[in-house]
């Protein structure tokens, strides 16, 4: 009998320390830092940032007339903010601004969902940037590579040397981890190959002209008819294997 008590004391002591720490517990929530950051602290926060990235989700219009420095536009009314917005590196860093703020809000949220994992965006927008007496830039783009003609695209194909064309945007993570290859190579191949690069953004008529529908693609052409093509990123050797087997 009297073990038996003692069991049952037991018992309850354990039942009262068990609901004693259920109740202590605490479940931290994980969420995504996002918001709306007055203009001083989001300019402060980005450039204490190294490796930010700085989206103006305006059109491209609105773009051209001034933005900020180092920024790449996704318009988020455009029927590709998706397939473009998804192309970034999701676990850098993001600042989002607009006009006013009612796009970047939008475009922050759309992101949380899309799986980024730090998200700002600018208070007030370009308005409140503007008011602050903060300096714009202006798109900078080489004239003869912009809204090519394909007339003038066969000109600069036709060559002695193989011609390599990299079809690539600002926005397209691929693209960038593919730029510094395609550079080395065509250091390397100076004597043989020839690298033309092409904004997919600055030359959309002429990509629908040669169905380039995703990015990076490449094309290679020995004397102006086309040998290779390639959609998305390949590495360096598989790189150099496609264009030495094009030279025979």
């Amino acid at each position: 009998m009297y073990s038996s008590k003692i069991y049952t004391l037991f018992l309850m002591l354990l039942l009262a320390a068990i609901n004693f720490n259920c109740h202590n517990t605490t479940t931290t929530e994980v969420t995504t830092p996002t918001g709306e950051i007055p203009v001083a602290d989001f300019e402060a926060k980005l450039n204490a940032t190294p490796n930010a990235q700085l989206i103006d989700v305006r059109t491209p219009e609105e773009y051209n007339e001034g933005h900020l420095l180092t920024a790449i536009n996704i318009d988020h009314n455009g029927t590709d903010f998706e397939y473009k917005i998804k192309a970034l590196d999701k676990t850098k860093p993001s600042f989002v601004y607009c006009h006013s703020g009612r796009r970047s809000a939008e475009a922050a949220e759309e992101m949380k969902k899309y799986g980024f994992t730090e998200v700002y965006q600018m208070k007030g927008g370009i308005n409140e940037w503007k008011k602050s007496g903060k300096a714009l830039t202006t798109p900078e783009r080489p004239k003869d590579q912009k809204d090519l003609s394909l007339e003038n695209y066969n000109k600069q194909i036709e060559s002695d040397k193989m011609v390599l064309v990299d079809f690539n945007a600002p926005w397209c993570g691929p693209c960038k981890l593919l730029s510094p290859i395609l550079d080395d190579i065509a250091k390397e191949q100076n004597e043989s190959l020839e690298l033309i690069k092409l904004n997919y953004d600055d030359n959309t008529e002429l990509s629908k002209s040669l169905k380039v529908e995703n990015l990076p693609t490449l094309i290679l052409y020995k004397k102006g008819k086309e040998v290779w093509k390639h959609e998305g990123y390949l590495d360096k050797i598989a790189l150099m294997v496609a264009i030495e087997g094009a030279k025979d």
